[in-house]
């Protein structure tokens, strides 16, 4: 009885491993054929992951990280902060600060206008504007003209897609703060 218990035991264990190698085969094979899909399946499934960890965190806005002013070598440390572009200053866009994706930066990219973000030891924004322009090929004079104090940018997973979103400073209510400056004399 026993040697009939195991033999059915180890038929099982094989059919287990020969089904695991067989899907892993497929999963290197489509991502080998099909990396954007590849690409945006796996972030649209960190997307999902990191919302469940924040309502399990009981968290109600997403948290950005504000970093350095830098350059595409300092976005590429990839420290979890998003990184003040100087590549995108210019005259009349606020500044822009950017994340890759897979570097905390997938964090804006299911939000909408309205949404609230809060950013790290300065408080809530809401999103005033939202733009999308390609990866390459792009200018920022796609984006000039957006609402708001600050800019955040992040890639789409697998497409040639980026997202900017304009934020505004509010207050504990949601209530938009007037930024009010004093002209000196």
């Amino acid at each position: 009885m026993a040697t009939k218990t195991t033999s059915r035991f180890r038929r099982m264990l094989s059919f287990v491993g020969v089904t695991l190698v067989l899907v892993g085969l497929v999963l290197i094979g489509f991502s080998v054929f099909f990396p954007n899909q590849a690409e945006k399946a796996a972030g649209d499934a960190r997307i999902f992951a990191g919302q469940v960890a924040m309502a399990a965190r009981g968290q109600e806005h997403p948290i950005v990280t504000l970093g350095e002013r830098g350059t595409k070598a300092t976005l590429d440390r990839c420290d979890g902060t998003f990184t003040e572009m100087g590549a995108y200053e210019m005259d009349g866009l606020q500044p822009v600060y950017a994340a890759h994706n897979i570097c905390k930066g997938e964090v804006i990219l299911p939000l909408e206008v309205g949404d609230l973000v809060e950013i790290d030891g300065q408080g809530l924004y809401q999103i005033m504007t939202e733009r999308h322009t390609k990866k390459t090929w792009s200018t920022t004079d796609e984006i000039l003209g957006m609402d708001g104090d600050i800019i955040l940018q992040s890639c789409y997973y697998g497409e040639n897609r980026m997202k900017f979103i304009s934020l505004s400073p509010v207050d504990e209510n949601g209530d938009l703060v007037e930024q009010v400056t004093t002209a000196s004399e």
